[in-house]
Parts: C-alpha cells; structure tokens; sequence
C-alpha cells in the first residue's frame, strides 16, 4: 500500500502498531466506528441506480446553488475538523464494510487537534522546538515544515498527511500551528491574565489548552451555527450547556463515531464549497487549480480576509448547502473514471459500503415525518433516498443549512464528543471567551481575530 505524502509510518505500520498494546499508538489511535441504528442490509438502492442519481446534482448555468453570507474558510475549517476526528483507512468504496465496530478509526474521535499536536513534544519531537511547533521553510515562513530532498522542501511533516492535500487546508493547518506558537508566546510575556491560564504543567501545556478551546469553542459557537438551522440547533445547544444532549437518539450510549455521520450526514461539506477562490490580491483559480502535497510558495499565501470575513466585504462566500455540488467535484484530478465522481462516491459509500438506512427510515426512527420526495427521486422512479442525498434535501428546504435528520446528527455527534471528553472547555472552562483571553475585537469572528494577530 502506498504511503501517504507526510506520514512517518504508513497505514499498515499504524494497522499493526495499534494492535500491539505497548505501543503509544495503541492507546493513540485505536478507536472503532459504530451505528446509532441497525444497518440494512436489504439496500432498495444498486450502483448504477445512485451513479444515476449522482449526474443529477452537479451544478451547471441554469441550476445553480446561491451564495450564503457564510465566509467559505468555515467550510475549509469543516474538512480540518474532519481530518481531526476521523480516518477510515481500511474499507472498500462499494463492497459491504459489516461490522463498523470491527473498522478501525485512526483519528482519536475528540475535539483535540491531535492533527496539529499528535502525541506532543515527548513523543513527536520532530513537531516542536521547546513550547513551540516547528512551522515554514526556508523558501516560505507560512507553510508547514517539510522534508528537504536535494536542498528543495517537498513531503510535510506534520500531525495528519491530508492536511497537505489541498492550498487551504494546509495554510489553516500553518494558521493553528501558528496561533499556538502565539499562544506561547503571549504566555511567556505575561500578556494572558493569570485568570485564564489553565491549570498545566508547563507553558506548553497551558498554551495547548487554551488553543484546544479556542477550536472547540470555534466547533460550537462559529461552525455549528453556520451549518445547522437554527430551529435544530437551539435545542442541542441548551443540552450540550447543561450536560445532556436532546433526543430521540440516547446520546449517551451513541457510538463516538457513527456511520450516520461519517458516511452520510457530515458529506454536507461537498455541497458547502464554491467552483472558484481567490487566495490573495494576485492569484485566483478554480477549485483544483492549486498544486496539492507540495511546497507552497510565497506567492500563494492566503490572504485570510478572502476566507473569513476580516473586513466585512472582501471575503469569498460558502454556497448553500443543497443538492447541488461544484462541476470540479465530478471530475477529481486524483481519480479515474467513473471513481472522479464524488457524489457517486458518496451515495455508494453511504448505501453499499455502511449499508445506511434511507433518509425516510432514519427520519422515522428519530419519530419525524419524512419529507417529500426530491424532484429528482421522484424523476429516476426512486421508492426512497439516499441517506446523504436525503440530509442535503432537507437542508435544500431549510435555507440552506441541515435540517432535523441531518442537523441532529452533525450537531449531537460534535457536541457529544466535548460532553464525553473531561478535558474540553464545557468541563474545565464554561464560560471560556476567547476574544477576553486574547483582546480579540468581539464584534468580529474568533476566526478573524487570530488570523488579524497573526498579522500584526
């Protein structure tokens, strides 16, 4: 198997290492994927039923998704969240996965940035110089570290490979890095009140801490919102501040990684993103018009008030989230026909590969009416929907954020993820307000302030 660009150890040495339970990985990475409810294996789907299906979404003149007021760096933040939480490594795209318990998730399933600090100073020293994370090259100060071959930066070095794959992913994976290294550096010089600083060992630890619930504040308080239909959210929100989340699902016995969610309700994002990006004052492109997996040079630093709204007009809006997905999405420049069409990906993945309820059977289970049926179910003679296809109908008809099937899902399994965890900012700070601790403007983003203070 072919190891990914930026991995110290390839899938199989982690396959391996995580079985062997003297191994930091072990305990690191070993956690498993699980269903809020039974899979089905009587799929009213085929392949070519869905690949059908797939050609009906992508975005062309006369159907087009509108713009939201959404920056689009949110929906950037939502693919690093991903990668944060979540790595299947080992099922097939279209050959059933069974048993999700039996899948190894190679991401610990907690808002805890283990993409940015992996097993910390100790145990991945190749991440940190003292308190700080290493960050730049030679060539430029704003990307990541990289392996120098031949005097020339190439492979980055850095907690998660994919957050190499893409320009924004890996300059947002740069601006954590660096917002950490400011953290430090903050400390150090006394300008963080005594107050906010958490209880840790060391001026890493408290540093980690406090960016740790900058981004889990951030999950809650600027990306859920952006999201989820406020109808949805509000009651998640009231459960998550007093410690039990809302039903119908139980929550509390609910896998740390459903299925539901990693292969169907949280692939809203595909339908998030614009065909065209501007990364500064110079350089503009379509979606995959920017180099992948290497060096970025200086020229195509981001701007950041392109992807987040620093300045109340510059910034590049996310589209609404529909049924509707960007051209360049069926034709990925990594993939051969017909596998370069990731809304077929997405549909098969959900229905034959985790054999997902329907979005009407899964409607049904959280004891809510299913919708009616999407012109485009009904034109292919569909008896029910996909469960991915279902949560973007549903978001379609409720202004453009994910509605009760899927705004439930993607909020409860987030917010039951910091409910779980005893170090997130809901149990150690609840009341935590990042613009106080770092004199950040209020009336603007978190997101806006750290990438100001990283330009100052």
């Amino acid at each position: 198997m072919k190891r990914p660009h930026g991995m110290r150890y390839g899938l199989p040495d982690l396959l391996e290492r995580t079985s062997r339970e003297e191994d930091a990985c072990h305990d690191r990475f070993r956690s498993h994927f699980g269903r809020i409810w039974a899979a089905r294996s009587d799929q009213p789907f085929d392949e070519e039923e869905l690949a059908k299906l797939s050609t009906l979404m992508e975005e062309d003149d006369e159907n087009t998704s509108t713009d939201t007021d959404t920056p689009i760096g949110l929906a950037i933040f939502g693919q690093f969240i991903d990668h944060d939480i979540t790595l299947d490594a080992t099922t097939r795209l279209g050959h059933a996965a069974g048993n999700p318990e039996r899948i190894e998730n190679f991401r610990t399933p907690r808002l805890d940035l283990d993409s940015i600090y992996l097993d910390g100073p100790e145990a991945s020293p190749f991440l940190y110089d003292g308190h700080h994370l290493l960050v730049g090259t030679d060539r430029n100060p704003l990307d990541v570290q990289r392996v120098h071959r031949n005097g020339i930066p190439s492979t980055a070095i850095i907690g998660d490979p994919r957050n190499d794959e893409n320009i924004f992913i890996v300059q947002l994976q740069s601006l954590f890095i660096r917002f950490h290294n400011f953290v430090v550096d903050r400390i150090e010089a006394g300008k963080i009140n005594k107050r906010d600083l958490p209880d840790a060992a060391d001026t890493f630890h408290q540093a980690q801490a406090l960016c740790r619930r900058t981004y889990q504040w951030l999950v809650v308080n600027e990306f859920l919102p952006a999201v989820v239909e406020q109808s949805v959210l509000a009651d998640y929100i009231s459960g998550f501040e007093s410690g039990k989340l809302p039903g119908p699902i139980d929550w509390e016995t609910a896998p740390a990684m459903p299925v539901e969610f990693a292969g169907a309700a949280y692939r809203f994002g595909h339908s998030f993103i614009r065909q065209d990006y501007r990364l500064n004052d110079v350089v503009a492109g379509d979606l995959f018009a920017f180099d992948t997996f290497s060096p970025v040079e200086e020229y195509m630093n981001i701007d950041w008030k392109y992807l987040f709204d620093l300045d109340g007009s510059s910034y590049l809006k996310a589209k609404a989230i529909d049924t509707r997905l960007a051209s360049a999405l069926f034709n990925l420049p990594f993939a051969e026909p017909p596998q370069n069409n990731l809304a077929a990906r997405n549909l098969i993945r959900g229905q034959l590969t985790f054999h997902l309820p329907s979005g009407e059977q899964t409607a049904r289970n959280m004891d809510l009416e299913a919708q009616e049926k999407h012109v485009a179910i009904a034109a292919l003679g569909m008896d029910e929907t996909p469960l991915w296809f279902y949560t973007l109908s549903e978001a379609e008809r409720n202004g453009g954020k994910l509605g009760p099937v899927g705004g439930s899902i993607v909020a409860g399994t987030l917010l039951q993820m910091l409910l779980r965890d005893d170090g997130s900012y809901i149990h150690t700070c609840k009341g935590f307000a990042p613009c106080e601790v770092f004199g950040f403007d209020p009336e603007q983003s978190v997101f806006a302030g750290i990438a100001k203070a990283l330009q100052e």
